[in-house]
């Protein structure tokens, strides 16, 4: 079982579309050594979280993204989300990285209680 919160896959697109001002001067190197992204694809497919998040399956997985995240970008969320096996459950916030903490919390919190327990629990805590 999985909680992923901000997390993304497809490194390359990351490093190509993220916001972090690391990236700006990652960005700024791949181009003056002459790296193409498909490229640096191939040398980052070893670490890829897409390449291995199937192989958590069927173990439940909980993904809880930001819509605006600047650093893992929505449409690297939706990647590794789409390659995860099931069962998945996907929460989508309208954030960047400062997703409502007691929100995901209690979300993480009901999904762990309903597969490994079979319960679910309503906002205030209590058995459904």
């Amino acid at each position: 079982m999985a909680a992923l919160l901000v997390a993304g896959g497809n490194l390359s697109l990351m490093i190509h579309e993220s916001q972090h001002y690391t990236m700006l001067s990652i960005r700024e190197y791949l181009r003056r050594v002459g790296i193409p992204y498909e490229d640096l694809q191939r040398m980052l497919d070893p670490i890829d979280p897409l390449n291995f998040i199937g192989n958590l399956s069927p173990r439940p997985i909980v993904f809880h993204l930001g819509k605006f995240d600047e650093i893992f970008p929505a449409k690297a969320g939706r990647q590794l989300y789409e390659k995860a096996g099931e069962p998945k459950q996907i929460y989508w916030y309208d954030s960047g990285r400062d997703v409502p903490l007691d929100l995901v919390i209690m979300r993480v919190l009901n999904f762990m209680n309903q597969k490994l327990l079979g319960r679910t629990f309503n906002q205030r805590g209590l058995p459904s």
